[in-house]
């Protein structure tokens, strides 16, 4: 940590940096250019706010001769100042100057969390060293005032009540040891969940043949996985007395046991004090914590004082920002950091999707700072204050909306609205097994389940193989999608054993995706189009599981044919009405997106198939277009094999030659 000293002061405007008084394109965005041979000249002129900012840049940057300009950017008054240097027009270097209280080097310092301006600069934000390691005092201080202020100021995030405990947990006797117990339906209490990759070395699990052990003997802490001895550390220090790990209160090798718990996952989620995530670890044995140069840790220190003589600590570190492609944008990343973290392989799980967003609250250890979220925001440890923006909060609030109910106020989440948002956002991400599929969303399900959408005196459940009785329509609009959360090109394959339905989305593995017609306004049921009937089979006890099932409509079937051709060197599907290979080109044609796309097709050239016209679009130009489902006949049924959304033919075109008939759709 470097340290200099301060100029002397100056009561006049200094040209080069005008004391920091920033130029301002919004209410919150200021901004400043000045060549950097005038910031040399004004700081050796005597000008402190210059000699501050060229000490500064001194500590992070020794090739000062090949920078041209230095440009900052103000954030809004509670932020670092963003310090860019620029050479040949190409921005080198991304530093942040921030402020931070004399205690706060001091031992559990972390008390005042109000953001607040350098006494000096008011460009000059409040921020927090970061800790060199994710154990530490500070660190751990830092996670009790999250929780602390979350409990009893945020009306949105929910008390800390005593809730109904799961299944099974662990109980935490002291440092040593821990017991597997299964309390009564009617015991309450506090726990943490842990929310982690399984990666490719098997951790310590629950079995059938270790169940009575575990259940009667003390478990001793030092032999479990690195990752669950931190889990533990972190519930103990937070003075919790219970902990939850999948893989050790789920029996591993008991199908029945297995779809038991996988359909409670939204109470467990939901009813835990606070989730741990480990996001910088691959497998059990990484741990949760996180220590070294990827935590970004570093910075430098100076002293400097304003052009009327009020004196403040300054600190200089690599600026840091929250990439939303990276992480979900948790954390903030240094940029130009040498050593930068890994990539969380926890943020691309399937089953973490539904842990984060039904978590109240959810300690984020990644790999590069502690961050705690929850339903009013994100807070981090190199920043003070809350970040409210969109991004933010979007993640829950974009998926789940809050219902209240009008005689008793319970508010309960309402995934319906966003329900097309979250099946998009769910399926680009993976899953060891595939046979997860439609448990790894079960949580999430069995939130609108009991409180939103039951209705007992109907015998179709409301939840259907991923999809919503109440939304039934619009929800079969599904098509394949090209691309994985990861950028990476994407197949898709057919469930061989009978998973789900064709009509369902969980009946292929890979992305899925509803184009913005079917989650628009302009979306409508054509006129002829009647669902009447929805049969369910479930497979297992998880009524949110897989199994077979069908639905008969009245509706207009198109005759039609696939035809293969080769378009711009690569294979397109088109399903044209038989009429239109007779030489009729006017006959209606238009793209065929298959479900298939692994290389090995359901459908072969000029195969007959039928269009169910299921719905219209009315768009700017006023022209109704059909959507549907492509279907080929499978005995005395109909099965999926592809969609279609025409937009060079209307409804009334498609219409003709058609039949309306009365189907049944497995």
């Amino acid at each position: 940590m470097a340290e200099a000293s301060s100029e002397t002061s100056t009561t006049e405007v200094c040209c080069s940096c005008s004391d920091l008084v920033l130029d301002y394109v919004s209410d919150t965005l200021g901004h400043r250019e000045i060549p950097f041979a005038n910031l040399k000249q004004t700081a050796q002129a005597g000008c402190s706010t210059c000699g501050m900012l060229l000490r500064g840049i001194l500590t992070r940057e020794q090739e000062i001769q090949e920078i041209e300009k230095v440009v900052l950017w103000s954030f809004g008054k509670t932020e670092p100042l963003n310090v860019n240097l620029w050479t040949e027009g190409v921005l080198k270097q991304e530093l942040e100057f921030y402020w931070a209280p004399e205690h706060e080097d001091q031992k559990n310092s972390f008390v005042d969390h109000s953001p607040k301006a350098s006494p000096a600069w008011s460009v000059i934000g409040r921020a927090r060293h970061i800790s060199p390691d994710s154990s530490s005092e500070k660190c751990f201080k830092l996670a009790q005032d999250w929780l602390f202020n979350c409990v009893f100021k945020h009306n949105c995030c929910g008390g800390y009540e005593d809730l109904p405990l799961p299944t099974r947990v662990l109980e935490l006797l002291n440092d040593e040891y821990a017991t597997l117990c299964e309390p009564e339906s009617y015991e309450k209490g506090h726990y943490a969940a842990l929310s982690h990759c399984w990666g490719l070395v098997v951790p310590t699990r629950l079995m059938k043949a270790n169940y009575e052990d575990l259940k009667g003997g003390p478990i001793i802490i030092s032999d479990l996985p690195k990752t669950f001895r931190d889990a533990v550390k972190i519930a103990s220090t937070l003075n919790v007395r219970y902990l939850w790990i999948d893989s050790l209160c789920i029996i591993q090798d008991s199908e029945e046991d297995w779809q038991a718990e996988a359909g409670k996952m939204s109470a467990v989620y939901r009813n835990a004090a606070f989730t741990i995530a480990a996001h910088g670890s691959g497998d059990s044995n990484g741990g949760c914590f996180v220590t070294g140069a990827s935590r970004q840790h570093e910075y430098s220190s100076i002293r400097g004082t304003n052009k009327d003589g009020v004196e403040s600590n300054v600190h200089v570190r690599l600026s840091g920002f929250r990439e939303p492609n990276r992480d979900e944008g948790l954390a903030h990343i240094a940029k130009g950091n040498k050593v930068k973290p890994l990539p969380s392989r926890l943020s691309t799980r399937g089953w973490v999707f539904q842990e984060r967003l039904l978590s109240q609250r959810t300690l984020h250890y990644t790999g590069s700072e502690l961050v705690f979220e929850c339903r009013a925001g994100l807070q981090c440890e190199c920043r003070v204050g809350m970040d409210t923006s969109a991004h933010a909060t979007n993640f829950k609030r974009e998926f789940i909306e809050e219902a209240a109910d009008t005689k008793t106020g319970f508010r309960s989440p309402n995934l319906l609205p966003r329900w097309l948002e979250i099946v998009e956002q769910y399926t680009k991400l993976q899953l060891t097994k595939q046979s997860d599929r439609l448990p790894a969303l079960s949580g999430l399900a069995g939130t609108n389940w009991e409180e939103i959408y039951w209705e007992s005196k109907i015998d179709t459940p409301a939840y259907i193989f991923g999809l919503w009785k109440k939304t039934f329509h619009r929800d079969l609009h599904w098509r394949s999608a090209e691309h994985w959360s990861s950028g990476t090109v994407s197949t898709h394959s057919r469930r061989e054993e009978e998973y789900a339905p064709s009509w369902s989305w969980a009946s292929i593995t890979g992305p899925i995706e509803y184009e913005k017609q079917v989650k628009g306004n302009g979306f409508e049921q054509d006129r002829f189009f009647k669902i009447l009937e929805i049969i369910v089979e479930p497979s297992t006890k998880n009524k949110f599981g897989p199994g077979s099932g069908s639905f008969i409509a009245m509706c207009l079937m198109v005759p039609s044919k696939v035809v293969m051709v080769d378009h711009q060197n690569q294979p397109a599907y088109i399903i044209a009405s038989r009429k239109a290979l007779k030489g009729r080109t006017a006959c209606p044609y238009d793209t065929f997106h298959p479900d298939i796309t692994d290389g090995h097709p359901e459908v072969s050239d000029r195969q007959d198939c039928f269009l169910m016209i299921t719905s219209s679009v009315t768009e700017n130009s006023h022209r109704d277009t059909p959507m549907g489902l492509v279907l080929v006949k499978c005995g005395d049924s109909y099965k999926r094999v592809g969609y279609l959304r025409s937009a060079g033919y209307t409804t009334d075109e498609w219409e003709e030659g058609c039949e309306l008939m009365t189907v049944r759709v497995v």
